[in-house]
């Protein structure tokens, strides 16, 4: 399956090509931002397809963009160069502080669940203890314990799951800021 989906890219010296067209500066720059040409964020229907067509590389596979432009901006190559990877840089750094706060935040609910947890183990056990012929107090008993269990669930899938995702994104965003750039002028 893989090979028919890399198929429709262009195979050039080893990588696959990305291929992006541009006439002027504002189709690969958002134009509400007025940083200077290399600090500027890319145009976001740009970031977004290559973020999308990156997923469709394995790691092992060089990917490249190539931007085909206006011989004209042909001056502005290094800016260009320096705002790709400045911008991608930023969505790796800002990517790694969800990640970071994501696991802190799953460490401090982990940490409350563990508390709760153990107080409502220590009540279905007082309740068995204290009620053990009693028929409604053994369905409270059982419903602390499973309720104990409960809490659990959420910070454990915190831990386990939900980082995958973030850390998904990071390495995506890294071989999109370490990815190489060729330009083609018409």
């Amino acid at each position: 399956m893989e090979h028919l989906l890399l198929g429709h890219y262009r195979k050039e010296n080893d990588a696959y090509c990305v291929d992006i067209a541009a006439d002027s500066l504002d189709e690969l720059f958002a134009k509400h931002d007025p940083s200077p040409l290399h600090q500027r964020d890319l145009n976001p229907r740009i970031a977004s397809e290559l973020a999308e067509q990156i997923v469709f590389f394995p790691h092992r596979h060089k990917v490249k963009t190539v931007l085909h432009m206006n011989k004209k901006l042909q001056k502005h190559e290094q800016d260009i160069r320096t705002a790709f990877h400045h911008h991608f840089e930023f969505e790796y750094l800002d990517n790694q502080l969800h990640l970071d706060r994501r696991v802190i935040k799953a460490r401090r609910i982990l940490l409350f669940a563990f508390f709760i947890f153990i107080s409502l183990i220590a009540l279905s056990f007082l309740i068995q203890h204290y009620f053990p012929d009693s028929v409604f107090w053994h369905i409270v008993s059982e419903s602390l314990f499973v309720g104990s269990w409960v809490t659990l669930w959420h910070p454990i899938h915190l831990l386990l799951y939900e980082w995958i995702p973030l850390h998904e994104n990071k390495k995506n965003f890294k071989r999109l800021m370490e990815m190489e750039l060729q330009f083609v002028y018409a």
